[in-house]
């Protein structure tokens, strides 16, 4: 008998610690709360049945723009993104909504930076129409800026006004530019330059500290002198620039006694 009451009051309290605790698990779940994203200046509906009540906890976040059997019409409002709760009593019992408003060109153009990762390159988003600026290197950056905005953007026309770099031509290229001299090889050196490691050789930027390296061969003496003087005209001085050209048809002069 002791062990029978002993085994009914165990069983007793089990079927109450489990009646606890899916009490416990019910109200977590009438109490747990939905996300609701809604973008600024436009709506969006949730389902409902036979609504009897709604608040707000912030005013000016959203509007009720329409209630009725089967569901709720709710916009975002405000100058920019917003929280709040939203709390709604129906036949279903209660709910809650942890609303959140958002800028829909703030999530955009987010995006486009993340996916493009060229920070020349703006995206400036209209009503009516989508612009992109900015400058880029090549043809295939300018197509895929185009294309990343295209996915992102259906709803209105985007108008591409990438241009291209300007790039100014190196040192090399000047000095190669002015000479014309095709069979001269231009070589700008850096100042740690080390003869054994070509690949320390560097289009330099400044004149300062470099070294121009001639090779190569021209014509005649006319030509040497040409290239001679126009390359003094890069550098400091003569200090500068390490000659190696030969002349393939050099002045003879001839001495007579």
């Amino acid at each position: 008998m002791i062990k029978r009451a002993l085994f009914n009051r165990t069983s007793l309290f089990m079927v109450f610690l489990f009646g606890v605790v899916i009490a416990g698990f019910l109200q977590s779940e009438l109490n747990a709360s939905e996300k609701l994203m809604i973008p600024l200046g436009k709506s969006v509906a949730i389902p409902a049945h036979g609504v009897k009540k709604i608040l707000a906890v912030k005013e000016g976040i959203v509007d009720v723009l329409n209630v009725s059997d089967e569901e709720i019409i709710l916009a975002g409002l405000g100058e920019g993104p917003a929280v709040t709760q939203l709390i709604l009593w129906d036949m279903t019992g209660r709910r809650v909504y942890d609303v959140e408003t958002y800028s829909e060109t703030d999530i955009i153009t987010a995006k486009f930076a993340s996916i493009v990762g060229n920070k020349n390159i703006q995206l400036v988003m209209f009503p009516d129409s989508v612009y992109l600026k900015g400058q880029v290197s090549s043809e295939e950056e300018k197509k895929r800026a185009e294309t990343v905005a295209s996915s992102l953007i259906q709803d209105r026309k985007i108008v591409n006004l990438i241009e291209f770099e300007v790039t100014a031509p190196s040192l090399q290229q000047r000095i190669e530019a002015a000479i014309k001299l095709p069979t001269v090889k231009v070589t700008v050196l850096s100042p740690d330059y080390d003869a054994t490691n070509q690949s320390a050789s560097a289009n330099a930027s400044g004149t300062a500290n470099i070294r121009v390296l001639l090779q190569g061969t021209v014509k005649d003496q006319n030509d040497y002198i040409h290239l001679t003087e126009t390359v003094l005209g890069f550098v400091p001085g003569e200090d500068s620039v390490s000659n190696l050209v030969v002349i393939e048809d050099p002045i003879q002069v001839v001495f007579q006694a």
